[in-house]
């Protein structure tokens, strides 16, 4: 007796159709995204005159090698050394306070602030002295 063979059916095979206007928009989706990864610029923030948000009565000034920190409506100022480490990283060492409450921030002491994110006037950071780990934003006024 012949054996009896069924005929196997070949599978088929599924293929990915793109139209023109498909591979256009996905070639122009690409094209936007790369360029939302470029890299941030900080050089526009080494000086200038800066506020914590717009409404903030405490004003940063920044020239040069020295940053001060001070209050418009109380009578204190603190008073730092800034030492870019890189376009977008520093240090900063209390020089001098008279912040009647004191701060956390001691004479001597140095924290290292790193610009993490920047958008048109403003920038966002995360600052760390010790083991405390501080992120703010902090808005070009001036």
């Amino acid at each position: 007796m012949g054996k009896n063979y069924k005929a196997q059916s070949t599978p088929k095979r599924k293929y990915i159709s793109f139209s023109f206007k498909q591979l256009l928009f996905s070639i122009g989706a690409l094209a936007v995204l790369s360029g939302c990864s470029s890299e941030k610029d900080c050089s526009s923030f080494h000086e200038g005159e800066y506020s914590y948000t717009k409404d903030s009565d405490v004003r940063i000034l920044r020239t040069g090698n020295v940053q001060k920190e001070y209050s418009l409506t109380d009578d204190w100022m603190e008073v730092t050394e800034i030492h870019w480490t890189d376009d977008c990283s520093y240090y900063l060492t209390l020089k001098s306070t008279t912040h009647p409450d004191g701060t956390t921030f001691k004479q001597g002491d140095t924290m290292w602030v790193e610009i993490t994110a920047t958008d048109g006037d403003r920038y966002e950071f995360s600052a760390a002295l010790g083991d405390q780990v501080y992120n703010n934003t902090m808005i070009k006024i001036d």
